[in-house]
């Protein structure tokens, strides 16, 4: 299979910032005591807990490959004041600003050093406009204890109820005097999260919709259990056409569709006109979602260094260093082959069931269009995978004094990288087409492609998209194919800040 470069991405970002700022009573704060008594697996799911923070990206969010992609915010731990917008909202590491994770412009707050942190400022309104336009909502800053001395360590464990979506947690930090005037500290994160796969096994999932009756019925939507969605089916449907009402069983054989015992006002219109569309309740179908994968997995590990020195009683400096990596294997919803991009069958295709052949024999049907959903982890057919690796590496120094007049001042300089490259696994829709339309070669009388007649050494593999994991391994590997993307993020800053 051909490995083709998809993107490549490089973005540079540079900050220099004069700052004089007069503060009045300190901006209000989180200490470390507050965080790790919610016992977060990472340090977004904590904040993520607290009401200005509501409706953050966690890790957890990871399910698919969707909400900010996969070049987006997947599998990080990103900051949303007020909900709106991780890129609105600043974050700090100690004051000074820390390189992108993503195109968005935000931050992945999981790499950082939760065993260190001492408390986790929060500024907004006016104060925050200080920072910059980046900083609309507010400005979250993590200051860490840089003069930490002994040994300090947090080990977690997790696991659901029925055995899966295992994490694991470990936090160290240590910290030792250098001589008279110095000192050095670090701290290590390590986080492992298994996968949810899909929640088919979970009592609680009744699937749950809303029936649409339509503005002449009062009450109009009314929420039931079993709902179904009548417009796609895992082993595939008919919905149009003199064959409409004809679904594939899980092993490729036709069936009447049932209609369920409660009907949408759309499914009750479609019924009408001899189309199948809508939603019920009961009947034929499937609840698509209970197949979904619901959380990807993820691993990541980070290590934090900083030496603090003081050269006098009113001037210190410091040197800091982080490097990260974090691992997420992420999951599309599926194949969804379905309203304007159906699914044609021609008459002679060799897997179509022989009742289904004769009618169309019967009517004079050349082809018909059948709408299917490839579920996330039901059917192998299913290789849609997004696996990405984030690399990050941030070094900054710093120097901090103050004036004789009892004012402050500080200065810090900054460069780091971040690359990000995902793997993209997928389908590729011209050989999925072609493989699709199979026939019977008249020479030898094999199943093959129809444009393998005419172009003998094409490659296509036919493949059988009737009912549910009935495609042979050999045209699974024709019709997917992958594609990588390769994103550069680097930030230099600097800034030097007075007040009083």
């Amino acid at each position: 299979m051909s490995r083709a470069l998809y993107c490549g991405i490089q973005s540079y970002f540079y900050y220099s910032y004069f700052r004089f700022a007069i503060h009045g009573k300190p901006p209000p704060f989180i200490n470390k005591d507050e965080i790790e008594i919610l016992a977060p697996t990472t340090l977004g799911d904590a904040l993520d807990a607290l009401p200005q923070f509501l409706g953050s990206s966690v890790i957890a969010d990871t399910e698919q490959m969707f909400s900010g992609g996969y070049l987006g915010t997947s599998g990080q731990s990103t900051l949303n004041m007020r909900g709106i917008g991780g890129n609105r909202t600043l974050v700090l590491l100690d004051g000074r600003r820390f390189v992108p994770s993503n195109r968005y412009g935000t931050v992945d707050i999981s790499l950082f050093p939760q065993q260190l942190i001492q408390r986790t400022e929060v500024v907004t309104g006016g104060a925050s406009a200080a920072y910059g336009s980046d900083a609309v909502t507010g400005v979250t800053n993590f200051i860490l204890n840089n003069e930490f001395e002994g040994f300090d360590a947090n080990v977690q464990y997790g696991v659901s109820e029925i055995g899966d979506a295992q994490n694991y947690r470990l936090s160290m930090a240590g910290g030792v005097a250098v001589g008279n005037d110095g000192n050095f500290v670090f701290g290590v994160e390590g986080f492992k999260s298994d996968e949810i796969t899909n929640i088919q096994d979970r009592d609680w999932y009744k699937s749950w919709g809303d029936i649409d009756y339509g503005p002449a019925v009062q009450p109009r939507r009314v929420r039931y259990e079993n709902t179904i969605r009548r417009t796609e089916t895992f082993g595939g449907i008919i919905r149009k056409g003199p064959l409409a009402g004809t679904h594939f069983l899980s092993d490729g054989t036709a069936a009447p569709f049932q209609d369920g015992y409660i009907l949408d006002r759309s499914a009750v219109s479609g019924l009408a006109r001899g189309v199948i569309q809508g939603n019920q309740v009961g009947g034929s179908g499937d609840q698509v979602d209970r197949w979904d994968m619901r959380r990807a997995a993820n691993d990541r590990f980070s290590i934090y260094t900083n030496y603090k020195h003081r050269f006098s009683d009113n001037l210190t400096g410091s040197v800091q260093a982080l490097v990260g990596r974090t691992t997420t294997d992420n999951q599309k919803i599926g194949y969804v082959m379905s309203g304007t991009w159906p699914i044609t069958i021609y008459s002679g295709n060799p897997y179509l069931p022989e009742s289904v052949q004769a009618r169309m024999d019967d009517l004079g049907l050349e082809s018909f269009q059948m709408d299917k959903r490839v579920p996330n982890t039901l059917d192998p057919l299913k290789n849609s995978r997004a696996p990405l690796v984030t690399e990050v590496a941030s070094l900054s120094a710093s120097l901090e004094g103050e004036f004789s007049n009892g004012w402050n001042w500080s200065f810090y300089i900054q460069h780091a990288q971040n690359n990000r490259d995902v793997d993209l696994y997928g389908f590729r829709v011209d050989r999925m087409f072609k493989a699709i339309d199979a026939v019977i070669d008249p020479n030898s009388g094999a199943i093959t492609c129809a444009s393998t007649l005419i172009q003998p050494n094409d490659g296509c593999v036919p493949i059988n998209m009737f009912g549910i994991g009935n495609s042979t391994q050999e045209a699974r590997d024709w019709v997917h194919d992958s594609m990588y993307t390769d994103a550069t993020y680097q930030q230099s800053a600097s800034e030097f800040v007075v007040n009083g």
